[in-house]
C-alpha cells in the first residue's frame, strides 16, 4: 500500500520500505537494450556499404556503378544523419524518448527493405537516405534515455551501452556481408530494428520526461517497473528526488536567456565538445568503416578483404567494451591522449605501407609481400586506439562538460557538427585518394591526429570523479 509523504517528509513507513529495498537491474538492462537495439542499427547503417558496396558492383542487378555513384551511396546516409539533429530535438521534448525512438524505427525499417528489395540505384539510395536520417536520430534519442532510466550505480555502464552495440552492429554487418549479398543483408538489419520496436513497446517511458510532463502518476508507475519494485514506497525518495531536480531545472531554464548563449562559461565547454567530436571524425574512422573491405583489398592484406573486416570489427568491440570497463578508473583525458596518439601512429604506419610497398596499379611490391601482415595490423592498432577513447569518451564529455540548460542545444548541435564531418570524410575519400593517393590521406589523418592531442592535453579537463558543479565552476574560474 502506497503511504503519502507528510509535509515535512516521507513518514516512517516509507523510509523504511525504502531503505530495505534493493532495486532490480534486470528491467534497466532490458530497456537499455530495447534502446540500444536502434544504435545497433546505427552500426550497421555506417559498416553496411563495406562489405555491400564492392558486391553491388560485381552482380549485374544494378547494372554498372560509376564512381560518383559508389560514393554517394556510401555518404548519402551520413548526409541524411546531419538533417535529423534539429527534428530529433523537437520530437524529444515534445513526444518523449520512448516515443521517439519507437517513431523513427518505422522509416529505419522501410529503409532497410527498401535496399533489399531495390530493383535501381535509386531504390538504394531513398533507402540509404532513411536509415541515415533515422541513425542520426538514435545517436540523439538514444543516450538521453539510457541516461535518465538508470540508476546511478549504473549509469555509466548503462551509459557505454551504446558506443558497444554501435560496434557490435557493425561487427554483426562485417560477419554477415561475408556470406549474404546485399540485399539480404539488408533484409536483416531491418530485422534487428524490428525487434527493437516490439521490445520497446513493452518498456514505459522515462519518468523523468514524464514528470516534465506533469504526469506525477505515470512517472510513478515508470520508476516502479524499472525499479522492479513491488510498490511506489519502495521508490518514492526516488521519485521525489527525480521531481525536485526536474522543478530545478524548469526554474533556471525560464531564467535563461538568449544573450546567455554567449557567454564564456557557456562557449567554452560548447566548443570542446565539438572540436572533440571534429578530431573524432579527423582520425579518418568514418572512412575506416565504410570502406574497409576496398582499403583490404587495395593494401595487399595476407587475409582476404572479408575476414580482414571481421578480425579488425573484432577487435573494436573488444576495445570498446574494456573502455568501458575503465574510463571511470583511468580518467577522460588519458583515454583521450592515449586514443588520440596511438591512431597517429597506426595511420601514419598505414600511410607509409602504402606509399613505399604498394602499386596503385598491381597492388603489392613483389620484395614485400612477406610483410603483408602490415595492414592488417596497423588497422588493428588504429581501431583498438580509437574504440579505447575517441570513440566513446566524447559523447560521454558533452554531457559532462555542458551546463544542464545548455544539453539539449549542446545534443543537437553535436549531432549535426559529428555528421556533417563523418559525411565530408566520407564522400570525398575516394575522390583524394584517385588524386593524391591512399599513402596522403592517411598520413593527413596521423597529422590531426596529433594536432587533436594537443588540444586535448592543453584545453580538456579531467571530469573524473567530479560533479557537475564542480566541473561548471571551474569554466566560470577560467
Amino acid at each position: 500500500m502506497y503511504h503519502p509523504s507528510t509535509e515535512n517528509g516521507p513518514d516512517l513507513h516509507t523510509l523504511s520500505m525504502a531503505l530495505r529495498f534493493r532495486s532490480q537491474r534486470a528491467p534497466q538492462i532490458f530497456a537499455a537494450f530495447a534502446a540500444t537495439l536502434s544504435a545497433f542499427g546505427m552500426g550497421t547503417v555506417e559498416a553496411y556499404t563495406s562489405p555491400a558496396l564492392p558486391d553491388m558492383q560485381n552482380g549485374a542487378k544494378l547494372g554498372a556503378i560509376t564512381e560518383a555513384e559508389y560514393s554517394h551511396i556510401a555518404s548519402d546516409a551520413l548526409l541524411a544523419a546531419i538533417l535529423s539533429g534539429i527534428p530529433t530535438c523537437l520530437l524529444l521534448e515534445k513526444i518523449g524518448r520512448k516515443a521517439t525512438i519507437m517513431l523513427i524505427s518505422i522509416p529505419f525499417v522501410t529503409g532497410w527493405l527498401m535496399i533489399a528489395f531495390a530493383v535501381n540505384l535509386t531504390m538504394v539510395e531513398i533507402g540509404r537516405i532513411l536509415t541515415g536520417f533515422c541513425a542520426g536520430s538514435a545517436s540523439m534519442a538514444v543516450p538521453v534515455f539510457l541516461g535518465e532510466v538508470a540508476e546511478d550505480s549504473i549509469r555509466g555502464f548503462l551509459g557505454s551501452s551504446f558506443q558497444f552495440q554501435v560496434t557490435s552492429g557493425n561487427l554483426f554487418v562485417y560477419i554477415l556481408g561475408k556470406y549474404l549479398n546485399w540485399q539480404w543483408l539488408a533484409f536483416t538489419c531491418s530485422l534487428v530494428i524490428f525487434t527493437g520496436l516490439v521490445l520497446m513497446s513493452i518498456v514505459p517511458p522515462s519518468p523523468r520526461f514524464l514528470l516534465s510532463k506533469g504526469r506525477v502518476q505515470d512517472a510513478a508507475r515508470a520508476l516502479v517497473w524499472m525499479r522492479g519494485a513491488d510498490c511506489l514506497s519502495q521508490v518514492e525518495n526516488e521519485l521525489n528526488s527525480i521531481k525536485k531536480s526536474v522543478e530545478s531545472s524548469q526554474n533556471n531554464q525560464e531564467k535563461f536567456h538568449f544573450h546567455d548563449y554567449f557567454r564564456l562559461p557557456i562557449l567554452r565547454p560548447m566548443f570542446i565538445s565539438l572540436l572533440l567530436l571534429f578530431f573524432q571524425q579527423m582520425t579518418g574512422v568514418e572512412a575506416i568503416l565504410v570502406y574497409t573491405v576496398d582499403i583490404f583489398d587495395k593494401s595487399g592484406s595476407a587475409l582476404d578483404p572479408h575476414t580482414s573486416v571481421i578480425v579488425v570489427g573484432s577487435l573494436q568491440v573488444i576495445a570498446t567494451f574494456i573502455s568501458a570497463l575503465i574510463v571511470d578508473k583511468a580518467g577522460r583525458r588519458l583515454l583521450l591522449l592515449v586514443s588520440s596518439l596511438g591512431s597517429a601512429l597506426a595511420m601514419g604506419g598505414l600511410g607509409a605501407w602504402f606509399y613505399y610497398c604498394v602499386n596503385d596499379d598491381s597492388g603489392i611490391r613483389h620484395e614485400y609481400e612477406f610483410l603483408n601482415w602490415i595492414p592488417l595490423v596497423t588497422m588493428g592498432f588504429f581501431i583498438v586506439f580509437f574504440a579505447l577513447g575517441l570513440g566513446p569518451v566524447p559523447f560521454i564529455m558533452i554531457a559532462e562538460l555542458n551546463n544542464a540548460k545548455m544539453i539539449g542545444v549542446a545534443s543537437a548541435l553535436a549531432t549535426t557538427f559529428n555528421w556533417t564531418f563523418a559525411f565530408l570524410v566520407t564522400k570525398y575519400f575516394l575522390l583524394l585518394t584517385q588524386n593524391w593517393g591512399f599513402h596522403f590521406l592517411f598520413w593527413c589523418f596521423a597529422a590531426l591526429s596529433v594536432i587533436g592531442a594537443i588540444f586535448i592535453f592543453i584545453f580538456v579537463p579531467e571530469t573524473k570523479g567530479k560533479s557537475m558543479d564542480d566541473i561548471q565552476r571551474y569554466f566560470k574560474a577560467i
